[in-house]
């Protein structure tokens, strides 16, 4: 499709004056959300979620709360991603001797390469590391400790388009109550979610791994918010009168991406792109 100037112009113009984020609620089907965390609880375990960064982090604590020792076997545990499973463990070494650094990068669309969207490759980095360590596969908790572990993003895709007919509601803007901004809002069933991910951990009480249980949670984005930067993250003055970063939306349940001006809801619906 051809685009006018005065529409080449307006998108300038609107790529210019400001910047847009992606906000990204989620939704457990198997862990109570106490106002803060997912949090779930027996009379062994505490976990407790926290996925607030770009692109979206697994990541949570685990509270032993038991008198004795216990053991989480990370070969039989696994992130699952829109049903594809990917590994917390992996059985090699990250050595001096051959200077390589293995890493999980996931692919998309706008990867030629890809082989399913979403699914994960390994790639190889240079590496100067002067020491050989194998990655851990049985972690010892103590007794009444806590360890914390993190991995896998949400949304691994570097961008995210909402399609341009999402409802749009006229808000008041936070960092400026005078002004108006465009709010986008959609929400996804667990059918329809761009991301549906489980959390499946396996534990013993023994580093033999005997009479293991497992702990299997499961989440999806329920809700995808695109806005003005400016109504996401602002400044204020306390009672104090010191200057405080207020940011709304933020919260350990949901995460963002900051999608580049032409992957946005404004700009695409502006030129006409679907």
């Amino acid at each position: 499709m051809r685009i006018t100037f005065l529409s080449a112009f307006i998108m300038l113009l609107i790529s210019s004056c400001s910047s847009t984020i992606q906000i990204f609620e989620t939704t457990s089907t198997s862990v109570e959300f106490d106002g803060k965390y997912y949090k779930f609880e027996n009379d062994t375990v505490r976990i407790t979620y926290r996925f607030w960064k770009l692109k979206g982090l697994m990541a949570f604590d685990i509270y032993n709360k038991l008198d004795v020792p216990l053991y989480v076997d990370w070969k039989k545990s696994s992130f699952i991603y829109n049903g594809y499973k990917l590994n917390y463990w992996l059985d090699e070494e990250t050595s001096s001797a051959t200077a390589i650094y293995r890493a999980h990068v996931y692919t998309d669309k706008s990867d030629s390469k890809s082989v399913k969207e979403g699914e994960a490759k390994v790639i190889t980095v240079a590496s100067s590391r002067s020491t050989t360590v194998r990655s851990e596969r049985l972690t010892f908790i103590p007794p009444h400790s806590t360890i914390a572990h993190a991995k896998f993003n949400l949304l691994p895709a570097s961008q995210f388009q909402l399609d341009v007919n999402t409802p749009v509601e006229l808000v008041t803007r936070n960092d400026n109550p005078k002004r108006k901004t465009k709010l986008y809002s959609v929400e996804f069933s667990i059918e329809s979610s761009p991301a549906v991910f489980r959390n499946y951990v396996t534990f013993s009480l023994t580093e033999e791994m005997e009479n293991e249980f497992a702990i299997d949670h499961g989440f999806y984005v329920s809700k995808a918010l695109e806005m003005d930067t400016r109504h996401f993250m602002y400044k204020e003055k306390d009672a104090s009168g010191n200057v405080v970063v207020k940011k709304p939306y933020s919260k350990w349940s949901s995460f963002y991406l900051n999608p580049l001006p032409e992957n946005t809801v404004e700009y695409r619906a502006t030129s006409g792109i679907r």
